[in-house]
């Protein structure tokens, strides 16, 4: 599993150690480069600090001689040429012949040499580089050691930075884990870094998603066991009832009721199931460009059967090839609804006429009959969950226009109920928007 606080870690460690490596290199260079002109500026220094008179054409030791001078080799030459100094005779006296800094390389390895005239006598300070640089190797060392000692404290207060900036993580997973699967309410944004404010607002998104999906889905358990008891407590009624019969025909009224109820438990648990396919958080699929005619034309040959059994004139009439973006389950689950309620509210003998039509924006499918109608005041509470007319024949289960208006919302489509032709009837008008017309789809 992978770990931010370890990515983060080990992201920083690579940068704090290249950059303590970059650190360090131009700090020992800087400091190797500060001691070089400090041994120079020290050759300078004793160089002045020789008279300009008092040695003598003779003399092995100049008056005012230096004191221990340790690794650094002096001579003196006079005005003739002659040497009349040096300090240590049994070492390679390597010369420059021009005056002040120069650096020389023998067979005895490299030399940096300070030559300057004082008085009549020349002076030469000879120093071996091999010596000055391990000098300042261990002065530029001494200079890193504070840099490299400070290595580990980085480190640790890194650590430390990262857990406390971590921390509103922390923060928000514990209050995530220690909520109930009731208490859905948004995570506090008080005090939360800019940086996490997304991953909260997400959350928070999230968990009213939730909470709008189970109060709905509490409100559809409640109202599909208050609409199942009743056609359920029926057909145990007449159950007994026949049970009890004492003739045929009584049995048989009763196993014809009984039925009725049965058909009508089972059509209410269908309208049920697929009013919970119909919420949105079902829908997972893209949506897909859709013969809109040729899926009307298929809906009208399912329901064709029940229309010939009432002796009603099922009718199709309008453009091919009108097509509109949506789901093609859903459009004929909601184009079925209405066909069926069109048929179902209809009288024997009437008729149903169905119409697709385009303009310019909007592509419309128009379901006409010429049955009982819906007044014009019941038509905005047709759509709510199991209103049905207390003064309709036809039994219904108050799921079918509810359904509809799901799966209209879904197509961003528009439903409208109006007055059938003649002002009989009722015509439903949905409206979706057109994607194109092209006559070559079927």
């Amino acid at each position: 599993m992978k770990s931010i606080r370890r990515h983060m870690l080990v992201w920083l460690l690579i940068l704090l150690t290249l950059s303590a490596i970059i650190g360090s290199l131009a700090v020992y260079n800087r400091a190797r480069d500060q001691a070089r002109q400090i041994f120079d500026f020290q050759l300078q220094q004793m160089a002045a600090g020789f008279p300009a008179e008092g040695f003598g054409a003779k003399a092995e030791q100049p008056a005012n001689a230096t004191p221990e001078m340790g690794d650094v080799l002096v001579q003196i030459w006079n005005n003739k040429g002659r040497r009349i100094y040096i300090s240590n005779k049994d070492a390679i006296a390597p010369s420059a012949k021009e005056l002040g800094f120069s650096t020389i390389v023998t067979d005895a390895g490299s030399w940096r040499i300070y030559t300057k005239q004082i008085g009549e006598n020349v002076i030469q300070l000879t120093q071996s580089r091999v010596v000055r640089e391990q000098l300042a190797t261990d002065m530029a060392v001494r200079a890193m050691a504070p840099l490299l000692a400070l290595f580990p404290v980085l480190i640790a207060l890194l650590w430390i930075a990262l857990g406390r900036g971590l921390l509103p993580l922390d923060r928000i997973a514990s209050a995530v884990r220690s909520r109930s699967v009731e208490e859905l309410k948004p995570i506090s944004v008080k005090s939360v870094p800019a940086e996490v404010m997304p991953l909260v607002t997400a959350i928070n998104e999230l968990l009213e998603r939730l909470d709008r999906a189970l109060r709905l889905q509490r409100s559809f358990i409640a109202d599909a066991a208050h609409e199942l008891r009743t056609p359920l407590t029926a057909v145990v009624l007449q159950i007994q009832l026949a049970e009890r019969a004492q003739t045929d025909e009584t049995r048989s009224v009763a196993f014809a009721t009984l039925k009725t109820g049965a058909n009508r438990a089972t059509h209410l648990v269908r309208q049920l199931l697929t009013l919970a396919r119909s919420e949105p958080e079902a829908f997972c699929e893209d949506p897909e460009v859709i013969d809109l005619t040729a899926s009307v034309r298929d809906v009208l040959a399912s329901h064709a059967a029940l229309a010939t059994a009432k002796s009603i004139d099922l009718q199709m009439s309008g453009e091919s090839g009108i097509a509109i973006e949506g789901y093609p389950d859903a459009l004929r689950i909601m184009l079925g609804n209405l066909v069926d309620n069109a048929i179902r509210y209809t009288p024997a003998g009437g008729k149903v006429d169905v119409m697709v039509e385009e303009d310019r924006e909007r592509a419309s499918v128009l379901i006409c009959d010429n049955g009982q109608g819906i007044a014009v005041e019941d038509r905005p509470r047709v759509f709510h969950r199991f209103y049905r007319f207390s003064n309709r024949d036809e039994e219904g289960s108050g799921l079918g226009l509810a359904i509809v208006q799901r799966l209209v919302q879904r197509h961003n489509a528009k439903i409208e109920l109006c007055d059938g032709r003649g002002d009989k009837g009722l015509t439903v008008k949905i409206s979706f928007p057109a994607t194109y017309h092209d006559g070559s789809i079927h």
